[in-house]
C-alpha cells in the first residue's frame, strides 16, 4: 500500500492541530507498513526527508494567506506526478481543494479528504460574538475570506472520492449542506491522539503547590474563546477574590494584542501568563502538570487538545455549544459554561481547578481516539479504495 499524503502544514512549518495531526498519522501509518510520501511547505528549494517507509519532500510556495491555497496550485503539477506513483491520496482540510478534480482525472487514482468542521458553520457563530469580543482586523479578515474558505471546504467535498469526517456534529452539517447523497461517502474518523507521547506524562504533578494552574492551548484567535477565558480571570480575581488561580495562555496569533490590552487594563499579569508558540514536549509537560484546561471556543470539529486533555485526565472547562456537547462526557465531565458568559465561564474554571484530577489518566476511556486505531480505520478506507479502482 502505498499513500501521498497532501498538506500544506507539517512541523516544524504549521499553525495548529492540522500539522501535528498530519505528522503523527503518517508516523502510524508508515510504522503499519504502509509506504507513505508526504509533500508539505516548506522550503526555499524541494529536498526529501527519508526515514524507513516514511518520505517527506518539503516544497515552496509564497508566504500570504490563504496559504494552503498558494501551497496547492504553486505545486500542482509536482503534487499530480506524485499522486500517480501511489494507490492513495489523503488530502488534509483544504490543503488540495482546486487540485482533487485534476489529481483523480489525471491519476485515475481515488482521494481521501479529511473535513474538520464547517466553516460556515464557524462564521455563524463567530457573528454572534459581542463587537468588542472580536479585533477589528481579524473579523473584517475573516468576513472577507470567507467565501473562498467555504468554497474550498465545499470543493473537497463534492470532489474528493470519500470523506473522513472528524465528528459526528461534522457529518450533520455537511449532510444538512450538501444533501443526504454525500452520506454513503462519509466516515467518521476523528482527529487522533500519540498515546505514546501521553504515557510518559501521567505522573506528572502541580509545578507550584500553592498556585492552581488553569491553561489555554491554541491558536490565538478569537473564535478560540481566548478573550473570554481572560475576562474570565477578571472576575476571579477582581469580583471572587481568588488569588491562586493562574491562566496560562500557549499559543499566538492576531488576538494578542488585545489579550495584553486585557491583561494590563485589569492588572492580570500575575494570574495570566502569555507563552507564546512552546516546543510539543513543553506544552504536553504543561497540561499534564496544570489543575485544568480551559477550552471556550465558539466551534471545533474534534479538537486534538481537548482529547490529550482528557486522556491526561485532566477537568476540562468549555462553553454549553453543539460541538462540545459530543465530547463533554469523555473521562471527567467537563464543566460547561454559559456560552459567551465570562462570569459563568469563572466560575466553571474555579469549579474545574477544584477538581481532583483522574491518577494515570483516561487513556481507557479514549481509546477511540487513539492514532494506532485511527490509523487502522484509515488503512481499511484506503484498501477499500484502492480494490475498487
Amino acid at each position: 500500500m502505498k499513500v501521498l499524503v497532501v498538506t500544506h502544514e507539517f512541523p516544524p512549518y504549521f499553525y495548529g492541530g492540522h500539522g501535528t495531526y498530519a505528522l503523527d498519522l503518517s508516523k502510524a501509518l508508515s510504522a503499519k507498513g504502509v509506504d507513505v510520501i508526504v509533500v508539505c511547505g516548506r522550503s526555499r528549494t524541494p529536498f526529501w526527508e527519508k526515514t524507513g517507509k516514511l518520505a517527506v519532500l518539503r516544497v515552496n510556495f509564497p508566504d500570504l494567506p490563504p496559504r494552503n491555497m498558494w501551497f496547492s496550485l504553486a505545486n500542482s503539477d509536482q503534487i499530480c506526478r506524485l499522486a500517480r506513483k501511489v494507490d492513495v491520496i489523503h488530502v488534509q482540510p483544504t490543503s488540495s481543494s482546486f487540485l482533487i478534480h485534476r489529481i483523480i482525472r489525471e491519476s485515475g487514482r481515488r482521494v481521501v479528504a479529511t473535513i474538520d468542521g464547517s466553516y460556515t458553520e464557524m462564521m455563524r457563530c463567530i457573528s454572534r460574538l459581542p463587537i468588542n469580543k472580536t479585533p477589528l482586523a481579524e473579523y473584517v479578515f475573516g468576513i472577507v475570506e470567507a467565501p473562498l474558505r467555504t468554497r474550498m471546504r465545499d470543493l473537497d467535498i463534492t470532489t474528493s472520492s470519500h470523506l473522513a469526517v472528524q465528528a459526528a456534529h461534522v457529518e450533520h452539517e455537511i449532510v444538512s449542506r450538501h444533501g443526504t447523497s454525500v452520506a454513503n461517502r462519509i466516515s467518521i474518523i476523528p482527529s487522533a491522539i500519540d498515546f505514546d507521547e501521553l504515557i510518559p506524562l501521567l505522573d506528572e504533578s502541580c509545578d507550584s503547590p500553592d498556585l492552581r494552574q488553569a491553561v489555554f492551548v491554541g491558536r490565538l484567535y478569537s473564535s478560540k474563546g481566548i478573550l473570554f477565558a481572560v475576562q474570565a480571570m477578571r472576575s476571579i480575581v477582581h469580583d471572587l477574590g481568588i488569588s491562586d488561580i493562574v491562566l496560562s495562555v500557549i499559543g499566538s496569533g492576531p488576538a494578542l494584542p488585545a489579550i495584553v490590552r486585557l491583561v494590563r487594563a485589569h492588572h492580570l499579569e500575575r494570574f495570566v501568563q502569555i507563552f507564546g508558540h512552546l516546543p510539543r514536549r513543553r506544552v504536553l509537560k504543561t497540561m499534564a502538570s496544570a489543575n485544568a484546561l480551559v477550552l471556550p471556543s465558539l466551534y471545533e470539529a474534534c479538537p486534538r487538545v481537548l482529547l490529550e486533555a482528557k486522556a491526561l485526565g485532566l477537568p476540562t472547562v468549555v462553553f454549553d455549544l453543539p460541538w462540545a456537547r459530543e465530547f463533554v462526557g469523555l473521562g471527567i465531565r467537563s464543566q460547561t459554561a454559559r456560552p459567551f458568559d465570562e462570569v459563568d465561564l469563572a466560575h466553571k474554571i474555579v469549579a474545574a481547578c477544584d477538581t481532583q484530577k483522574i491518577e494515570r489518566g483516561a487513556l481507557k476511556e479514549l481509546e477511540a481516539f487513539d492514532m494506532n486505531k485511527v490509523a487502522d480505520r484509515l488503512i481499511d478506507v484506503y484498501s477499500a479504495l484502492r480494490d475498487s479502482t
